[in-house]
């Protein structure tokens, strides 16, 4: 069961941005009606602030990319690169140091296993059994979201939500990008796609 520690009691529903024909002509409409979920073991209750717009987010809405459709797992609402509050606490482990209150980015991958060999190197994104946000749960579209414990992340002060958010994904990718290619200052390198955000990153990181 979640135990819920805000000061003031949850509202039934929320907002939410759903696909409501996913596919070549998709259309996105707001709900306010929507149940909040309730965070069971090792997952968190998170009230978003921002969320941003990822590429993906339109794949999984136009459903043409060659996996799963978002539609086949129930989801409605994409979306993985979200910033916002911890407003409810299922079990979790007291080592990960999160609370109600605290203010946390979504990571794209929901869940993964853990313990196979691409886990435990950090590259749980390709993990066979990872969940993804926004295609196999729904995702940061939404007022109110559930994230696993183990994959939010605290934002630190100063860090303005509108920021953060992309960091989440395209932030994330081009930082691994730079750290693989083992750049630094001074080397010159191509970004291809530099007008999305990864390029934009990649730019101020270098």
């Amino acid at each position: 069961m979640a135990s819920t520690t805000t000061t003031n009691p949850l509202p039934p529903t929320g907002k939410a941005a759903r696909v409501s024909n996913p596919g070549p002509t998709f259309t996105v409409t707001l709900h306010t009606d929507i149940p909040i979920p309730t965070p069971g073991p090792n997952e968190v209750l998170i009230k978003l602030h921002v969320t941003g717009i990822c590429y993906s987010d339109l794949h999984y809405m136009l459903e043409d990319l060659p996996i799963p459709k978002m539609s086949d797992h129930g989801v409605h609402s994409p979306g993985h690169e979200g910033i916002g509050t911890i407003v409810a606490l299922g079990k979790i482990s007291p080592h990960l140091g999160l609370k109600v209150g605290d203010r946390v980015g979504l990571k794209p991958v929901y869940s993964s296993c853990g313990s196979c060999e691409l886990c435990t190197t950090d590259r749980e994104m390709f993990c066979s059994q990872a969940l993804q946000t926004g295609l196999h749960v729904p995702g940061t579209y939404q007022e109110f979201v559930v994230g696993a414990a183990e994959h939010v992340i605290k934002i630190p002060e100063g860090v303005e939500d509108e920021v953060a958010a992309p960091v989440m994904c395209s932030g994330a990718t081009i930082y691994r990008g730079i750290r693989e290619a083992g750049l630094r200052a001074g080397d010159w390198v191509a970004f291809v796609g530099a007008g999305g955000g990864g390029g934009a990153y990649g730019g101020y990181v270098c």
